[in-house]
C-alpha cells in the first residue's frame, strides 16, 4: 500500500475490517483542505474506490469539525485560474464532445 499523507502530512489512512478509514488531521484549521490534501484525497479514493481492496470508505476528521471545506487562505494566494480553469475546461470539453456526436 502507498504511504498516504506524505505530500500534506494531514491525512491518515487505516484499513479495518475491509473498510478504509481516511482521517483528515488538521484540526487547528478545522480540517480545511489544502491543494495537497485534495490531491491526496483524490488519489486515496481512486486507490480504494474500485472495491477490490475494501468494501467501504469512511472519511472523518479530527477535532471539532469534519472539514471546513477549501482552505481559503491558501486559495487566496493562488492565481485565479488555478482553482477553476482545469475543471471548467474539462467540463466544457466533454460538453463540446457530446454535441459533436
Amino acid at each position: 500500500m502507498a504511504a498516504w499523507g506524505d505530500e500534506s502530512g494531514h491525512i491518515a489512512v487505516a484499513v479495518q475490517d475491509a473498510v478504509a478509514v481516511v482521517t483528515l488531521r488538521r484540526p487547528d484549521r478545522l480540517n480545511a483542505l489544502t491543494a495537497g490534501m485534495r490531491r491526496e484525497l483524490a488519489a486515496i479514493l481512486r486507490h480504494f474506490g474500485g472495491g477490490g481492496q475494501v468494501r467501504g470508505i469512511v472519511v472523518t476528521g479530527t477535532g471539532r469539525a469534519f472539514s471546513a471545506g477549501l482552505d481559503l487562505r491558501e486559495a487566496a494566494e493562488l492565481p485565479p485560474c488555478r482553482l477553476s480553469c482545469r475543471s471548467s475546461a474539462r467540463s466544457m470539453g466533454s460538453r463540446w464532445a457530446a454535441r459533436a456526436r
